[in-house]
C-alpha cells in the first residue's frame, strides 16, 4: 500500500467518525472560525488542490468528502455560535451595571466595605528627622 492510499484510508476513517458523531469537534470549528468562514473555506479548498497537485488523488478525494462535511457544519449548524458569543459578551457588559455583580457599584452603594489600609512594619520614631519648619538653631546649624 502506497502513501497516498494510507492517507486516504486515515482520512476516510475520520470521515466515518464524523458521520457517526454527526458533528465536528468544537475546537476544530473554533480554530477555523478564527480565519472567518470564507477564509476557512479557501484554506480547505487549497488543501484539496494541494493534494491533487502533489498527485495524491485518493487522499484528495477523501479530503473532499471531509471538507464537504466540515464546510456544512461551519456554514450552517455552527453559524449560531456567533450569536451565542455576541449574547455572552452583551451579558458580561450589562453585568457591570448589576449591583450583585459589579464591585464598583457595591462600593458606590456602600454595600461592600473593606478595612482601611494598615502599615505592617511601622517605622520606629527617631529623633534625627527634620521637622518643618525648622527651628532657628537647627537652621543656623545646617546652613551656617
Amino acid at each position: 500500500m502506497d502513501r497516498d492510499s494510507t492517507v486516504a484510508v486515515l482520512v476516510l476513517g475520520l470521515v466515518l467518525a464524523v458521520v457517526a458523531v454527526k458533528k465536528f469537534s468544537v475546537v476544530v470549528l473554533e480554530g477555523l472560525l478564527k480565519l472567518t468562514r470564507p477564509g476557512a473555506t479557501v484554506l480547505l479548498l487549497l488543501a484539496v488542490l494541494g493534494l491533487f497537485y502533489k498527485n495524491y488523488v485518493y487522499s484528495a478525494l477523501a479530503t473532499c468528502v471531509l471538507t464537504v462535511f466540515l464546510l456544512k457544519d461551519l456554514w450552517t449548524t455552527y453559524a449560531n455560535s456567533d450569536e451565542k458569543r455576541l449574547n455572552s459578551e452583551v451579558e458580561k457588559d450589562l453585568a457591570r451595571f448589576d449591583p450583585s455583580q459589579s464591585i464598583d457599584i457595591q462600593f458606590g452603594n456602600g454595600t461592600a466595605k473593606h478595612d482601611p489600609p494598615a502599615i505592617y512594619n511601622a517605622p520606629s520614631s527617631t529623633s534625627g528627622l527634620l521637622v518643618f519648619p525648622p527651628s532657628e538653631e537647627l537652621l543656623h546649624e545646617m546652613c551656617g
